[in-house]
């Protein structure tokens, strides 16, 4: 695991150039949380997937 200082302009650069050149697989940091946040983080990081194009909308249960 390679935790990256986000706060400073190289880490955001870094974690950004990992992010879109599909080097990595990121998953958002949560240490020790409990399995709701987990699920939270990777339900948000999933919709922000989705309006980057990076992934498809899955289809609507609707009825």
């Amino acid at each position: 695991m390679i935790e990256i200082n986000e706060r400073t302009n190289k880490g955001k650069a870094l974690r950004n150039f990992l992010d879109c050149e599909d080097v990595v697989r990121l998953k958002p940091l949560i240490a020790g949380g409990n399995l709701l946040l987990r699920e939270i983080a990777a339900g948000l990081l999933e919709v922000k997937k989705m309006r980057e194009g990076k992934i498809q909308k899955k289809p609507s249960n609707k009825c």
